[in-house]
């Protein structure tokens, strides 16, 4: 009977164990649209973004070897937040985002 116990109580603590990895995976999901310093997204900082574009008001993409030479100028840690933020479907900014999904 005691192994019994002990085995359902194992069971138990393996079960719990696995739900609170599961919700910190969950919480680090939450984090695609990061706020920046400034206290916008990563895609509407203007100055992150703003070497993508030709003009103040962030309008004209860049294109080709300029606007790659750009993104590889990012930081890996910016290079991700601006991925997860265009992997959001309500992305502003949806031409450049389709832009950075042909850089490898």
């Amino acid at each position: 009977m005691t192994l019994k116990s002990l085995a359902l109580a194992a069971a138990a603590v393996a079960m719990l164990s696995g739900a609170a990895i599961a919700q910190s995976s969950d919480v680090d999901q939450t984090k695609t649209n990061t706020v920046s310093p400034t206290g916008s997204t990563a895609l509407e900082d203007k100055q992150l973004m703003g070497p993508f574009y030709t003009d103040d008001s962030m309008t004209t993409l860049r294109t080709g070897d300029e606007f790659t030479a750009a993104f590889n100028a990012m930081s890996s840690e910016d290079k991700e937040r601006v991925r997860s933020e265009c992997a959001n479907s309500t992305s502003p900014r949806e031409a450049f985002c389709e832009s950075i999904k042909n850089i490898q």
